[in-house]
């Protein structure tokens, strides 16, 4: 039998966590590890048992992330908030500014077209990327979308 749980901690602890992910070298902290505490503080947020700023404050560190999983878990967790950000065209507009902030850079390190011979996490990174970015009216990619959608249409 497996047992899944959510870790939290104090609101210290949770500072803490997130200025050594800010601040140091995040990658001494297994991916998974990462990855679990974007998806418990996300989730507890959700719950309403830490507040939304400790949780947004956490995520400001996948700026410097690079590797999938932590984003996958952050991905996931966004798209409720997304969601709720919706129903007021100002926190909507505060939400896209700040979601395009934390991936331009990984989005245009990743490009819009996929490499040759590329590893599977390195294409999935790329369409969640992708696909946030262009939701998002993120110029560059909606141009790449288009031009991408009217080559498919020209060579059939």
């Amino acid at each position: 039998m497996i047992y899944l749980y959510r870790v939290n901690y104090d609101d210290e602890n949770w500072k803490n966590l997130t200025s050594f992910l800010k601040e140091s070298d995040h990658h001494s902290i297994h991916q998974l590890n990462r990855a679990q505490l974007v998806d418990d503080i996300m989730n507890l947020a959700r719950s309403q048992k830490v507040d939304y700023e400790l949780a947004m404050d956490l995520l400001l560190y996948l700026k410097s992330e690079n590797e999938y999983i932590p984003w996958s878990a952050a991905f996931r967790t966004l798209g409720y908030v997304k969601t709720r950000m919706a129903a007021s065209d100002e926190n909507s507009a505060l939400f896209k500014t700040l979601i395009l902030d934390l991936l331009e850079d990984r989005y245009l390190s990743l490009g819009f077209t996929p490499q040759d011979s590329e590893v599977h996490l390195t294409i999935l990174s790329r369409m969640d990327a992708s696909s946030w970015m262009c939701e998002l009216d993120y110029e560059d990619c909606v141009n790449n979308a288009q031009t991408f959608f009217q080559q498919w249409i020209v060579n059939k």
